[in-house]
């Protein structure tokens, strides 16, 4: 009862009041979900968080684009909340981060429920949708999400195939869809969105290592080396010399270097199966990730990849 009154105080008109009652029910949620038994989770998932996450994500993408008059005597609205559009952005955030935070720190209670598969997937559509919109707060939040459910890493045994078959499929989706944009005209994800995206490879991995196959990885790379090339604009530009580290290369080129040089190791590790794929006539699946992402060459670390990836090195 006191979390299905709080859902449906989420969706209230009043951005404070939506505001204050999500961050109260997921704070309740995670500090006393504890006595919950199998009926009780199932109840949760399905009366209460994803048909709030449903009302928000419609309240959100139907909300107007009309800057909201505060009136005289109000209180200034900062232009980033001054559109209904930007305050159910914000509840948006709020609701499905909360969510993948549940997923994240009671995930032994939910991977023993019957409906885990369908409230992973269900999930995963919500995210996807969030990561692949137009809106920037909700697109980098929805990626943050996506990496929040799979902190931390999964072991592959604990979803099936299929699960992870359709993960790495959104994963895959939601990069292609952001780099493609940016090639049609449209102005693109920012660095750090695709520097999340990169960063979350990295989550993903462990659990994925042995079904990847050399056309995922092709795929992966695709969206990689569209990235990479992705004008800055001037905040991600200025971001980029902000945060950029000591070797010169961009918090992106980091990532995807970091994301690469997982890949590579395990690759050189698992098994000689995985080396011969290196030196096969597909290897260039890699090679280009070097070549197009790390530039010139000069950094030490692009040079320690292709001596990695060369024939001679094994």
């Amino acid at each position: 009862m006191v979390y299905s009154i709080s859902g449906e105080l989420c969706v209230d008109e009043r951005p404070a009041v939506r505001k204050s009652s999500g961050q109260t029910l997921f704070s309740t949620i995670g500090a006393h979900s504890g006595v919950l038994g199998e009926r009780s989770y199932e109840a949760v998932l399905w009366q209460v968080l994803f048909p709030l996450l449903e009302a928000v994500d419609t309240a959100w993408k139907n909300a107007r684009s009309e800057k909201v008059d505060g009136g005289s005597g109000s209180l200034l609205i900062h232009h980033s909340r001054n559109t209904e559009h930007k305050q159910w952005a914000e509840t948006h955030v709020l609701v499905l981060s909360g969510i993948a935070r549940i997923f994240s720190s009671k995930r032994s209670s939910l991977l023993s429920l019957p409906s885990f598969p369908r409230a992973w997937t269900l999930l995963l559509n919500f995210i996807a949708g969030g990561a692949t919109s137009a809106n920037d707060e909700v697109s980098f939040a929805a990626l943050k999400s996506f990496q929040e459910a799979l902190t931390p890493p999964f072991s592959n045994s604990m979803m099936t195939p299929e699960l992870w078959r359709s993960t790495w499929n959104v994963y895959l989706d939601i990069g292609a869809k952001a780099v493609t944009s940016a090639v049609e005209g449209s102005r693109g994800p920012t660095q750090a969105y695709l520097t999340a995206y990169a960063h979350l490879f990295v989550a993903l991995f462990p659990a994925l290592q042995s079904s990847l196959s050399p056309s995922d990885l092709a795929a992966l790379n695709k969206v990689f080396a569209r990235s990479l090339v992705i004008p800055l604009t001037a905040e991600g530009a200025s971001s980029s010399l902000l945060f950029s580290s000591d070797s010169s290369m961009s918090p992106l080129q980091d990532a995807v270097y970091f994301a690469y040089n997982t890949l590579i190791q395990v690759l050189i590790i698992v098994s000689c199966a995985y080396c011969c794929f290196l030196h096969c006539t597909k290897r260039s699946v890699l090679l280009t990730c070097v070549y197009t992402p790390l530039g010139s060459g000069k950094d030490t670390r692009s040079s320690k990849i292709v001596s990695w990836c060369h024939p001679a090195a094994h």
